[in-house]
Parts: structure tokens; C-alpha cells; sequence
């Protein structure tokens, strides 16, 4: 069965998230920071009346911190109650794929040991690289609860 990604970019390479649990996406706002808060959280942001952390994807994966452009967005997700961030270089699209057609990845580099990748697709566009928000936040949560 065919299932439609959010497309997006992080230091030139494109990362794909399923659209069931995203929100929307916005032009990046800079976070107020939080002290004392985790280093892949940039800050907190009000977004109409809800205040969302906004999470670094540069220092989730482990990327050098790219220059915020007019192409920079946030994307808002949800998980249950809460509402969470994830600041990225640029937004391309919604693709469409078949899940058989993810590959999981046992090369050894950074990225394919990262507890967020699900795996890759070959696409038209090149290597999609397929996240998981939900790892994502639990992770995430439990970081700032201090487990």
C-alpha cells in the first residue's frame, strides 16, 4: 500500500516522514531558548497559544549546523497531547511510495545508527532517508524528564 512523506532537506540530504502524525510546516522562527534544556532542543516557540519545543534536526543526527535561510521551516508534529518542532534547511514536498520498497540500511556510518532512521527508498529525487518522529519524541521526552 502506498503512503504519502513529508520530503525535507538537512545539509543536502533529503529526509522523508510519514504526513499522518505532522501538523504543518512554517517558516523558521528563532526559539526563545530554555536554560537548562537538552542540547538538540533549540527553545520553545508559541504557537497559537501552544508552546511547542523546537528540536534541532542538525544535532539530532549529528550534521554540521547549517546557515538559517528564507527556506528554512519548522515542522510541527504531534504526539498525543503534545506538540513538538523540528527545525530543517528547506521543506520539498509530498512524496509517494510503497513501503516494500524500504530498504534497511546495516552500513556503518553515522546516520544508519541513529535510533530516528527507519530506513532508505530509492526515489527520482535520489536516496530518501525514511524518519521515525515517534522514536523521536519518546527519546526526546524522557531526555528532559532526566531518564
Amino acid at each position: 500500500m502506498d503512503k504519502q512523506y513529508l520530503c525535507f532537506h538537512l545539509n543536502g540530504e533529503y529526509f522523508v516522514h510519514s504526513v499522518s502524525s505532522i501538523r504543518e510546516v512554517m517558516p523558521y522562527l528563532e526559539p526563545t531558548p530554555v536554560p537548562g534544556s537538552p542540547d538538540i532542543v533549540e527553545g520553545v516557540l508559541n504557537i497559537r497559544g501552544n508552546v511547542v519545543s523546537i528540536i534541532s534536526a542538525q544535532k539530532l543526527f549529528n550534521l554540521n549546523k547549517s546557515q538559517t535561510s528564507v527556506d528554512s521551516c519548522i515542522i510541527i508534529f504531534d504526539s498525543q497531547s503534545d506538540l513538538y518542532g523540528l527545525s530543517v534547511d528547506a521543506v520539498d514536498e509530498i512524496v509517494t511510495f510503497n513501503q516494500s520498497k524500504m530498504h534497511v540500511s546495516e552500513a556503518e556510518n553515522d546516520l544508519s545508527k541513529s535510533p530516528f532512521i527507519r530506513g532508505t527508498v530509492k526515489h527520482s529525487k535520489g536516496l530518501l532517508i525514511i524518519v521515525d518522529f515517534m522514536n523521536l519524541l519518546v527519546i526526546e521526552q524522557n531526555t528532559l524528564r532526566g531518564g
